[in-house]
Formats: structure tokens, C-alpha cells, sequence
């Protein structure tokens, strides 16, 4: 036991009742509590009290008179002195063993221990701690019990609320507790199964006898939706020979239902993608309409000097399309004038931009390097043409770059 007094259990017996003699008691009593004097103090008369309960009084509590109970002379705390000789008589006073009594009540004829000692050897308690009547409160949780220091010793051997380690799984428990743990939840014990089929198996691997277990009730594996039947594994198979022709019909009846919401589901998709694919064709159609299309035409310049005898003379471009609109981009020998020209006549707007680009320089329409794009509308229902002039300089660097952007421009574009 790693520290006994911690478990030692001692009767609740005053010091007056274990005075060897109750005369000695008349010299050293409180004059208030008429108890053993505790901290003595006394006043000038030569009145003896113990400290806690003269000190309410001198400190003038509940404005009571700060005078001595006695011959009500006139105290202050400051002014009560220690009696030495009454400290020193006290601590001869003689008393028996605490373990004197065997229980908390004073009941004669129940002595045990018969060691006398005085008042000032309980400060070093060194009887106390060796006393063979001690008693000690079993150290087990859970038991109140209290033994002599030799009971003790063979009571823990046999304490139900000792702690114990299980045979089986090796878990600890309380002895009190084993019982419950081995029959309900020791995970290595062996149990019976509980549904008849004789066979035994560890705790822990319930689940696995249960999913194997030939009593135990199961569904019929068609399901619910086409068989409501529940019944013992062992007996599942004669079920389902018994109800093929059943079973089949639900499993005809059941497929039929899903390939239905699938047809039903198909169409719907179909139909949802029909106008998805028309919703795109309309915004790809929309965004033609509204977008600008990029054209290139690339010319030699040698091909433009080899026909400046003709006056005039144009180069063509190729036909180019937008929504079904035809033109063409004419570059005029004459003061080299570049059109856009429609091919047919149409209500239709076109807004176009030109840009005139030599390869290898920044060279623009207007001669400056950062190349510039002409903005112009022409309007194709009577075959209009409108175009840009271009310097001559720019023939002279070898290839020309015409970039040709055109949208529709309708509603005032």
C-alpha cells in the first residue's frame, strides 16, 4: 500500500472524551465553549478562552461590548496574551488512543486499543500512524468497507470490486462487473446463436455467422417490388422454385415499367436536344449576321505596272460571301483607287473597313507606322460602289497586303 494513512478511517471522537480523566480537564477549560482551551488567550484577570472564541468579542462584532465574559473588564485583541502555562498543560494532558473506541459513538466495553498518550504527541502522531487497531477503508472503488491492517490484506484478495483482468479478451474490469461483461460483451467468448440453428461462434464474429445463418429470416432476393416474401435462409430456395413462375412475371412486369420511363426519358432528351441544336444553329446564324468576317487579297506590284498602258484598268478580287451577299474588292489602275463592289443587288448595308498592309514595314494608307483602316458603307441595292485612294508610294515595296473587314449593317448601321 503506497501511502496506509491516506486510507486510514478514525473515529470522530472529541478530546474531552478521550481524557483519561476528566479532572485534569479543570484547569486548562474555556470559559466560553468549556472545551479543551485551543490557542489560548487570556485577559489581564488571568481568564483563560480560546483564541476563536474570545476574538468575536474584542473585535467588538455585532457592536457587541469588547469586555472579558468573566469580570467584564475592558479587552482588546492586541492585549490577550498566549498563556504558556496553560499551552504547557494542556499538551499533558493525558488521553487514550483515538482506536480506544471502535466506532465513531463512545460505547463502553468496546475498548480496543489501550495506549495512553498525551495531547502534545498528536502533533508528530507517531502512535497514531503505528497503532495496530487502525482502521483502513478498502482502497477498491465502489467498496466502503473498513478492516484492521491484517483484514485488509485478506480482504483485497478477495474484494469483488478488485480489479481483475478478463480470461478471455484480457480487458480489466471490476470482479463485480465480470460476470456481465463475460456473458454479454466479451468480444472473445464463445455464444450460441440466438435463432436456433445450434451452432457456437466468438462474439466478435456475430456478423459473420448471421450473414450465413440458416434460420435467419431474409427477404426474398427478387426484392420487395416483386416479392414480399421473408422467411428463413434455408428454406429460400424451395421459395423461389415454388414462385418462378411469379417471380418472372414480376421481374417482366418490373422491366417493362423501367424501359418505358427510359423510352419516356429518350424522347424527352431528344426533344431537349432538337431545340438545344435549333437554339444554337439560331445564335450561330444571329452572330454571322451581326459579326465581322475577315477577307485577304494579296497583290504583286509587278501585275499592277504591267498594265498601266490600259486605261483604265481594275483588278479583281475573288467573290467573296457574307449571308449570302456576293462582292468583290476592284483595285483601279486609275489614281490607284481601291472599291468595295456588290454583285447584287439587295437592300442589304454593308459596312466594311479597308486596311492596306506591306509586308515587312509598318507601312499604311495614310504613311505613318501604325497602319490605319478606312471605315465606309455602301449599300448594295443598286450595286454601289465606294473605295479609297491609295498613294502610289505604296507600289513601290513590292507586295500589297489588302485586309478587308465587312459586316451586314442593317436597321441604320
Amino acid at each position: 500500500m503506497a501511502d496506509e494513512s491516506d486510507n486510514r478511517v478514525l473515529p470522530n471522537i472529541e478530546l474531552e472524551d478521550r481524557l483519561v480523566s476528566k479532572n485534569d480537564m479543570e484547569m486548562v477549560q474555556c470559559c466560553i465553549c468549556l472545551g479543551i482551551l485551543q490557542n489560548s488567550r487570556q485577559c489581564k484577570s488571568g481568564h483563560l478562552f480560546c483564541l476563536d472564541c474570545i476574538k468575536p468579542i474584542a473585535l467588538g462584532v455585532n457592536r457587541g461590548k469588547r469586555s472579558c465574559p468573566q469580570c467584564r473588564i475592558e479587552i482588546n485583541l492586541d492585549q490577550l496574551n498566549c498563556s504558556l502555562l496553560a499551552e504547557n498543560m494542556t499538551k499533558d494532558l493525558k488521553i487514550y488512543c483515538i482506536n480506544h473506541f471502535h466506532k465513531e459513538n463512545i460505547l463502553v466495553g468496546e475498548l480496543l486499543c489501550d495506549e495512553i498518550i498525551k495531547i502534545g504527541d498528536l502533533e508528530s502522531d507517531i502512535h497514531q500512524l503505528s497503532c495496530k487497531f487502525n482502521r483502513y477503508k478498502c482502497p477498491n472503488g465502489g467498496c466502503d468497507h473498513t478492516f484492521l491492517k491484517p483484514e485488509l490484506e485478506d480482504h483485497l484478495e478477495e474484494c469483488k470490486f478488485r480489479i481483475v483482468s478478463c480470461q478471455y479478451c484480457q480487458q480489466e474490469f471490476k470482479l463485480s462487473n465480470m460476470v456481465f461483461h463475460e456473458q454479454f460483451w466479451c468480444p472473445e467468448m464463445n455464444e450460441q446463436c440466438q435463432y436456433g440453428c445450434r451452432q457456437t461462434y466468438i462474439r466478435k464474429k456475430k456478423e459473420d455467422h448471421l450473414a450465413e445463418c440458416p434460420n435467419q429470416k431474409v427477404e426474398c432476393p427478387f426484392g420487395k417490388a416483386q416479392c414480399s416474401f421473408i422467411g428463413m435462409r434455408k428454406d429460400m430456395n424451395d421459395h423461389i422454385n415454388e414462385s418462378i413462375s411469379t417471380h418472372i412475371s414480376g421481374m417482366n412486369q418490373s422491366f417493362n415499367q423501367k424501359l418505358k420511363l427510359l423510352t419516356d426519358e429518350n424522347i424527352k432528351l431528344s426533344l431537349e436536344l432538337k431545340d438545344t441544336n435549333e437554339s444554337i444553329k439560331h445564335l450561330i446564324e444571329q452572330n454571322k449576321a451581326k459579326g465581322w468576317h475577315s477577307y485577304e487579297w494579296t497583290i504583286n506590284k509587278d501585275l499592277i505596272y504591267s498594265n498601266d498602258r490600259v486605261f483604265p484598268f481594275s483588278w479583281k478580287s475573288p467573290v467573296f460571301i457574307i449571308n449570302e451577299t456576293p462582292f468583290q474588292i476592284h483595285l483601279i489602275n486609275y489614281e490607284l483607287s481601291l472599291h468595295a463592289i456588290g454583285l447584287r443587288a439587295t437592300d442589304t448595308e454593308l459596312k466594311y473597313k479597308f486596311q492596306i498592309q506591306i509586308p515587312g514595314t509598318y507601312c499604311c494608307l495614310t504613311g505613318n507606322e501604325k497602319g490605319t483602316e478606312f471605315i465606309n458603307y455602301i449599300k448594295l441595292k443598286n450595286s454601289q460602289m465606294s473605295g479609297l485612294f491609295i498613294k502610289k508610294e505604296f507600289l513601290d515595296k513590292g507586295i500589297i497586303i489588302i485586309k478587308f473587314r465587312c459586316k451586314i449593317a442593317n436597321n441604320g448601321f
